[in-house]
C-alpha cells in the first residue's frame, strides 16, 4: 500500500520536476546539457567505463578509496582525477 502511495506521489510530481528543470535550463542553458545525469542516463561514461554516483562528502571520499582498490587490484584500470 505503502509503496503504490509513493509511486502515485512520484508519478504526480513528476512533470513540476520537469517544469523546474526547463525553468533552469532557460535560466542557465548549459544547465540543460547535464540532463541525464539527473535522470541517471549517464554522462560522461566510455566504453567499458563505470559510473560511480557520490553526492556527499562521506561518499566522495569513499569512492576514491574504491577507485583507488580497484586500479590496484584490475589490469588497465584507471581512476579518475579526483572530484
Amino acid at each position: 500500500m505503502a509503496r503504490r502511495l509513493y509511486t502515485l506521489l512520484f508519478c504526480l510530481c513528476m512533470p513540476l520536476v520537469l517544469l523546474r528543470l526547463l525553468y533552469r535550463a532557460i535560466k542557465a542553458p548549459a544547465y540543460a546539457r547535464r540532463w541525464s545525469e539527473r535522470f541517471a542516463l549517464g554522462g560522461d561514461v566510455r566504453a567499458g567505463g563505470i559510473w560511480v554516483h557520490a553526492v556527499s562528502v562521506a561518499k566522495v571520499s569513499l569512492r576514491r578509496l574504491w577507485c583507488a582498490s580497484c586500479s590496484s587490484a584490475i589490469p588497465n584500470c584507471r581512476s579518475p582525477s579526483p572530484a
